[in-house]
């Protein structure tokens, strides 16, 4: 018998509660639908900050409540969101129930990525090559010969 996994050994665990997520991320729904479904995979209230403190998402269940994350009120838990240790950001909750640890971390795990996912440049686009109608010409892609990588000082000698 194989030893188990980390998911398979913490109890309650429910990935299924992960599919709302990957749905928004692969999706590209955007912050705010993402954090909402990671909200409900929680059963919490969450507010998304960025690394300088701006408020990027919310989902709370009243403005008081928003009030609360945001003033890191008691019973509002602050959770660093990194990627390959670079800090991206901040996820502000306060959970009904106590979600177990590994949901914890593969749902801050998420939204770190996706965070920097959206703050990420975009990536250069590719283009097809212009094709020009005329044939190659084998001298322009010949390789050098020897003589003609000489050296300056052998030329001198």
């Amino acid at each position: 018998m194989g030893m188990a996994s980390p998911a398979q050994m913490t109890p309650g665990l429910d990935l299924a509660a992960l599919d709302a997520i990957t749905e928004a991320v692969e999706s590209g729904a955007g912050l705010p639908d993402v954090v909402r479904a990671a909200a409900r995979a929680l059963e919490a209230s969450l507010v998304l900050l960025d690394r300088t403190g701006a408020v990027l998402a919310v989902a709370a269940r009243s403005p008081a409540d928003e009030r609360s994350l945001l003033d890191g009120a008691a019973g509002v838990d602050s959770i660093d969101l990194r990627v390959a240790d670079a800090g991206v950001g901040q996820l502000r909750m306060r959970a009904r129930s106590t979600p177990g640890a590994a949901l914890v971390r593969l749902v801050t795990t998420l939204v770190a990525s996706e965070v920097e996912r959206v703050r990420a440049p975009p990536g250069p686009r590719r283009r097809p090559a212009a094709r020009s109608s005329a044939p190659r010409s084998p001298a322009s892609s010949a390789i050098p010969t020897r003589s003609s990588c000489a050296h300056p000082r052998s030329a001198s000698t």
